[in-house]
């Protein structure tokens, strides 16, 4: 009911009450980094970012709004300037030989990216004000925004909820061309939008209030925003929240696996997928078996194509790969392809790239043996899987095996599972998901 709406906003506006003077200029002014990740071009931190925006703030009022296009940010950084080398899959796959702005969301621990992304930010445009934090956003948000806002028209090309990503995505690939547009502008109209959106936004009334807190509440838990922030207190109230987007290291046992479409334009869009993880834990070292589906619905065209994914599976520190199938060496290759092998974050990454051609599909398939688990740890387990920032609901089918039954578990199984030595569940990644087990 809409009082149930309203008491949840009104609990969600308290947390955010306590970190908004960080981000609103107060009490002194604020300078905001952020970057738009598109997610039919699905990155790790949830999308690759074409276009990033600054936002100014003083004592509340949003002084400056400015968006431009990520290309004309990387091609004017100053000559001579130091950037990092990229990670080598982008390096492989794109041909690029240093690491810019536009790629430096590669790890999907998001305060990891997000701190690499102001360092980026402040070689590349030295003479700019200096960012405090770094939020992000997919066009999802857009979407959802604006069925607040209702239709909004720029420059005789009419946006909807419905269509906006779709005709965004053709204005700065396709339309700006047949206006005769220089390519440095193509991205102008999304500079315009933004702002079109944020004036109707400012003007909602008190009755759809509810209604703008529970879509950002939405996108916050879904983490189709995700929020940085370089005092460390304030990032410490972003992380309790659950809005960071970080990988918490204090579980037993973290599993995630994360795509990165390095090459096929924004062909995520038309991509379905679904994760299976097993884990046979009958055994000194804990076995995980995970597969991921992978079915490419589009054709080739001018936005879907191929689809290349770089997919990694971050496991427990001092696990150990048992064997990797389905990888390719390269697009069109019948060459299997390695798995690499990396330590980052505290975590072991296994990685290898697939492709999937239009109207095929294709499943790969990391198999590793987990750490020992030991003592009174061996009497319960949480398993931790965070959903990729940037999808939508992936589904995960779950099954853990034990020596001994299962005596509780949160989520619940069906009840006619219970009993067994077995915990079997359906679920989705439209969120981050935790399991409790306990023997």
């Amino acid at each position: 009911s809409m009082l149930d709406i309203l008491d949840s906003a009104l609990i969600r506006f308290e947390d955010i009450a306590v970190i908004l003077p960080d981000f609103a200029g107060y009490p002194e002014p604020t300078t905001s980094l952020f970057i738009f990740q598109n997610n039919d071009e699905l990155r790790p931190t949830g999308g690759f970012i074409g276009t990033y925006g600054l936002l100014q703030t003083d004592s509340g009022v949003i002084t400056s709004l400015r968006t431009d296009d990520v290309y004309r940010l990387d091609k004017n950084a100053p000559k001579g300037v130091l950037l990092p080398d990229p990670p080598g899959p982008i390096r492989l796959f794109l041909g690029v030989k240093k690491l810019y702005f536009r790629d430096a969301n590669w790890s999907p621990d998001f305060p990891t990216s997000a701190a690499l992304l102001l360092d980026l930010y402040r070689r590349e445009d030295p003479h700019a004000p200096e960012p405090k934090s770094v939020v992000a956003i997919t066009p999802t948000v857009l979407e959802r925004l604006m069925q607040l806002t209702g239709p909004l028209t720029i420059d005789g090309v009419t946006f909807t909820s419905e269509n906006v990503t779709n005709t965004l995505e053709y204005e700065v690939e396709q339309g700006f061309a047949k206006k005769k547009m220089p390519l440095e502008d193509r991205k102008v109209i999304i500079g315009k939008l933004t702002d079109a959106v944020v004036s109707q936004l400012h003007r909602i009334s008190s009755a759809d209030t509810p209604r703008l807190l529970e879509i950002l509440d939405t996108a916050l838990n879904e983490k189709h925003i995700m929020v940085y922030h370089q005092n460390s207190k304030t990032q410490e109230q972003i992380v309790r929240r659950g809005w960071s987007g970080a990988f918490q290291i204090n579980t037993d046992t973290l599993l995630a696996y994360v795509d990165a479409n390095l090459g096929s334009l924004k062909t995520d869009q038309v991509m379905e997928r679904a994760l299976d993880i097993q884990i046979d834990h009958n055994r000194a070292r804990p076995r995980a078996i995970v597969t991921m589906h992978y079915k490419n619905l589009g054709q080739f065209t001018w936005k879907t194509t191929r689809y290349q994914t770089y997919a990694r599976l971050f496991a427990p520190g001092g696990s150990t790969l048992v064997e990797g199938k389905g990888f390719m060496k390269k697009p069109r290759s019948e060459e299997s392809g390695r798995v690499d092998i990396k330590s980052e974050l505290g975590y072991t990454v296994f990685g290898g790239f697939v492709a999937i051609e239009p109207g095929s599909e294709r499943t790969v398939r990391f198999t590793i043996d987990l750490p020992e688990r030991t003592g009174a740890r061996a009497r319960e387990l949480t398993l931790r899987i965070p959903k990729q920032s940037g999808t939508h609901a992936i589904p995960l089918t779950l099954t853990l095996s034990f020596g001994t039954p299962v005596k509780s578990a949160t989520p619940a199984e069906d009840r006619k599972r219970w009993g067994d030595n077995k915990y079997e569940i359906q679920t989705d990644l439209r969120t981050d998901r935790e399991f409790q087990i306990g023997f």
